[in-house]
């Protein structure tokens, strides 16, 4: 088992900051204050166990404390990880995120 990582950690509001540079489009992370996302899922009907799994996700999983990097794709594939940014261009010049009219 290989834990894989990019070169770089990176915040959700990067992350979009990257796929607008990739896309040109207007992207961005708007941060939901957990208790609100948490009353929106159950307020939509989501599974209990579906809110359970995204609660402890983002309460957990996703609170930094796991925020770290690994060397799998390097001793997987012998080569470095590759940026995001890297990986957002490439996939947005091969056309794979072009809006569906």
């Amino acid at each position: 088992v290989y834990e894989v990582t990019g070169p770089r950690l990176m915040t959700f509001s990067e992350t979009a900051v990257e796929l607008s540079k990739a896309t040109g489009r207007d992207i961005s992370f708007i941060q939901i204050p957990h208790e609100a996302f948490i009353a929106g899922l159950k307020d939509a009907g989501a599974p209990k166990m579906v809110v359970w799994l995204l609660d402890y996700l983002f309460s957990t999983v996703l609170d930094g404390r796991n925020a770290y990097l690994a060397d799998g794709v390097q001793r997987a594939l012998g080569r470095p990880p590759k940026d995001f940014a890297d990986y957002a261009r490439e996939v947005a010049a091969a056309g794979q995120w072009k809006a569906v009219v």
